[in-house]
C-alpha cells in the first residue's frame, strides 16, 4: 500500500528517516484490542523508511491514496458534488428496477453529510446518508396490496448488494430489512417501505468511478 506522511514527529531522528510530505510503502497491521478494556488499539502501519529498515508507525501520521483524493476533493469543494453524482446514479437504478411490471418512482432525495461519529464506525472523514423517498410510500403499519412489492424489494436489495460489496467480500446476509456492509464504500442500507436509506463513504467509490470514466473515453490507465 502507498501512504503519504502528513505530519512531522516530535523526535527529530524520526524526521530524518521519515521526512514529511513524502510517499512510502506501508502495510496496515492487524487489528488488536486491549485485553483489559476490550477497546481497539490505535491503527498502525509497518513502513519502509529511508534507511532501508521497517518500522511500526501510528496510522494517524499518514493518508492513503484514497484519503488524499478525498482531501483534495474536499479542498476543491467537490465531495458533495461527487456524492450527488453517485446518488443520482442510484436513483436511476431504483426507478429502472421492474418486477412483473411493478416499479416505483422516487418522489424526493435527502442527502447530507454525517456530522458526528458513533462507537464502532470506521474513522473515515466523509460519511454521507441518503434517503430515497417513494411517492407511493406507506408507513405506520399499513400494508400494500400489490403482491409484486416484496419481490421488487428483494430484487432491489440484490442489485445494490452487488454494487456495494467489496470485490473480495462474501455477500452479506440481510438482517431484517437492513443489510450491513461495514466496508470502505458502505456502512449499511435499509428498506423502510416508504424510503430506501444508504449510509456511504463516497471516497470508496472514487477508483471505480475513475475507471468507469476512463473506459467511457476509451483511455488506458497507464
Amino acid at each position: 500500500m502507498i501512504i503519504y506522511l502528513i505530519k512531522e514527529f516530535s523526535d527529530e531522528s524520526w524526521n530524518e528517516i521519515l521526512p514529511v510530505n513524502n510517499w512510502y510503502e506501508g502495510e496496515l497491521t492487524p487489528t488488536i484490542y486491549d485485553p483489559q478494556t476490550l477497546e481497539r488499539a490505535p491503527a498502525s502501519y509497518i513502513v519502509g523508511c529511508k534507511d532501508g529498515k521497517f518500522r511500526k508507525v501510528y496510522a494517524e501520521y499518514f493518508l492513503t491514496q484514497e484519503e488524499c483524493r478525498e482531501k483534495k476533493l474536499n479542498e476543491l469543494g467537490l465531495m458533495d458534488e461527487f456524492s450527488k453524482i453517485l446518488t443520482d446514479k442510484w436513483k436511476t437504478i431504483i426507478e429502472s428496477t421492474v418486477v412483473s411490471g411493478y416499479s416505483r418512482k422516487v418522489e424526493s432525495v435527502d442527502l447530507f453529510r454525517m456530522n458526528k461519529w458513533y462507537t464502532g464506525y470506521p474513522q473515515i472523514e466523509f460519511c454521507y446518508k441518503v434517503s430515497f423517498n417513494f411517492e407511493d410510500g406507506i408507513s405506520g403499519g399499513q400494508t400494500h396490496s400489490n403482491p409484486n412489492r416484496y419481490e421488487w424489494y428483494k430484487k432491489l436489495e440484490e442489485t445494490f448488494t452487488k454494487i456495494f460489496r467489496d470485490s473480495n467480500e462474501v455477500l452479506p446476509t440481510p438482517d431484517s430489512d437492513e443489510v450491513k456492509f461495514e466496508n470502505s464504500k458502505v456502512d449499511y442500507m435499509t428498506n423502510q417501505g416508504y424510503r430506501f436509506i444508504v449510509q456511504f463513504y463516497p471516497g470508496g467509490f472514487l477508483s471505480e468511478f475513475r475507471e468507469e470514466k476512463l473506459n467511457e473515453l476509451k483511455i488506458s490507465d497507464v
